[in-house]
Parts: C-alpha cells; sequence; structure tokens
C-alpha cells in the first residue's frame, strides 16, 4: 500500500545559468588540443562552519579519572564558528621525491579574550573564545 520514496530537491537553472556553467567548464580544456588542464594552479577556498562543541559526548575514563567539566550558557545554542579551508590539487613534489596530499590549511574566525565578570559557567579573568565577524577589514 505504502512505498518508501525519496526526492531531492533539484536547482532551477535559467539560460544565462546553463551559460556560465557551460563557458566555466570549456575554461578547463585547453584550446589547441581540447586536453583537460592539470588544474594544477587552482587553489579552492571555502568558509565551513562548525559548532564549539557537541551536547553528548561520550568518555572512556580510566579508574580514579575524574569527568570532564564542560559548561555552555545554552546547550540549545551552542555558538557557531566559522572557518576558512584552502585546498589545492594533490600532486608529486620532485624536489622532496613525495606526494603532497593538498591540504594548505583551515583557519578559524575567532579572538580570545579574558571574561570581564565571574558567572556560573567560568571565573572572571579566564580566557573565553568568541567567534568575530567576518567583514572586509578582517
Amino acid at each position: 500500500m505504502f512505498r518508501a520514496h525519496s526526492n531531492v530537491i533539484r536547482p532551477l537553472l535559467t539560460e544565462a545559468n546553463k551559460y556560465a556553467r557551460l563557458k566555466f567548464a570549456l575554461l578547463g580544456f585547453v584550446k589547441h588540443d581540447m586536453e583537460i588542464q592539470e588544474l594544477l594552479n587552482y587553489v579552492h577556498i571555502d568558509e565551513k562552519w562548525f559548532y564549539l562543541t557537541k551536547t553528548n559526548l561520550k568518555y572512556y575514563l580510566v579508574p580514579g579519572e575524574t569527568v570532564p567539566d564542560r559548561k555552555c550558557k545554552s546547550k540549545r545554542f551552542v555558538t557557531k564558528v566559522m572557518f576558512l579551508a584552502a585546498v589545492a590539487r594533490p600532486r608529486f613534489v620532485e624536489d622532496t621525491v613525495t606526494w603532497w596530499d593538498g591540504k594548505i590549511g583551515t583557519w578559524p574566525f575567532v579572538e580570545t579574550v579574558l571574561a570581564q565578570r565571574s558567572s556560573n559557567n567560568r571565573a572572571a579573568g579566564s580566557p573565553e573564545t568568541k567567534p568575530i565577524t567576518v567583514t572586509k577589514y578582517v
């Protein structure tokens, strides 16, 4: 009577969108012999969002070890932090005769400030990690 079905939403592309995608795809070819470029001079940069912590974590403790005390203002609204990630195509490095994995780096947009007041979650003067707003001046 009933059957399972999954339905994926697809983007609505206009003719201008299709033309722009085709133009970008054709940039990957060498003009004179229609070979695909190696893309060794491309670096992909993207932002990623991560939560500072999960609400539930499982620990395996040895006898006598204390349980970690983790505190957050609200477990419903855990702080989210933006990271900038950069990757490139993996390649063989002839100078060192090794393979480079293509990972360039991941950088968080945070600052560490000292707490101005005491609260139930922390003492005054303890370091706090705060996300910063990303503007063109960052």
